[in-house]
């Protein structure tokens, strides 16, 4: 365990939090870890065990941190609803999808790479527009693994595929990761999302993952940027 060298001015256990989170944050730690012991980690910071105690307290009520009773204290896997992310957070909340094509293709690049699977692999791609209200707001590009997800151009893809994947295949989608890079919108993006061309928009990566940690899709997205603000929830 690496001795922090505590700045002046901010508590002990504000500290060490800040060290458990990145941990965490960063899957140094990752879900199933068992913490050392509140006396280990108290002699190894050089602190009360009351200031460790409160550090972990807080993890656990913010749900990064699970305490078992005679057993220790363990790193709890992330859900969806707690990490980042609201990309989306328009003028009207209610939205759609609108389905351009369907296809099939071949897994090939960052997409192979992102759901870790074999170049040649066979994928779904879905294209569609996302709408809130009347204004169309995000192109989506979504992958999924054909073998994995049968029958998927058969299901109503209307809805998000989180919904889908969960309900329809009885996933367990339990945490993502999200890459944004601010773009400006091309000829064929200010078409579809009714912009002039050059207009600031976010390009969005999303992977999204099954309980098992196996990724279950990956989505491209381009997301004009003036319905939608990024929120970030720091823990």
């Amino acid at each position: 365990m690496p001795i922090i060298k505590f700045k002046q001015g901010i508590p002990h256990y504000f500290q060490i939090k800040d060290y458990f989170n990145r941990m965490i944050d960063t899957e140094k730690w990752e879900p199933g870890y068992k913490l050392p012991s509140e006396y280990e980690l108290a002699s190894s910071f050089g602190v009360s065990r009351m200031t460790v105690r409160r550090a972990i307290s807080e993890l656990t009520q913010k749900g990064k941190l699970e305490a078992r009773q005679g057993i220790g204290t363990f790193v709890v896997e992330q859900r969806l609803s707690s990490i980042v992310t609201n990309l989306f957070a328009p003028k009207e909340q209610e939205g759609k999808h609108i389905v351009l094509k369907q296809s099939f293709v071949a897994a090939s690049g960052e997409i192979a790479q992102f759901l870790k699977l074999r170049e040649g692999e066979e994928l779904y791609q879905i294209d569609r527009i996302r709408y809130f209200g009347k204004e169309p707001a995000a192109i989506e590009r979504a992958f999924l693994q054909k073998s994995r997800f049968r029958d998927l151009e058969e299901e109503d893809l209307t809805g998000t595929i989180q919904d889908i994947l969960t309900d329809r295949y009885k996933e367990r989608l339990t945490f993502l990761k999200s890459f944004l890079e601010p773009i400006v919108a091309d000829s064929e993006t200010a078409k579809l999302l009714n912009i002039r061309e050059g207009t600031p928009c976010m390009l969005f990566w999303r992977v999204t993952y099954s309980s098992s940690r196996v990724p279950a899709f990956c989505s491209k997205n381009i997301i004009r940027g003036d319905l939608c603000r990024l929120q970030i929830n720091s823990q």
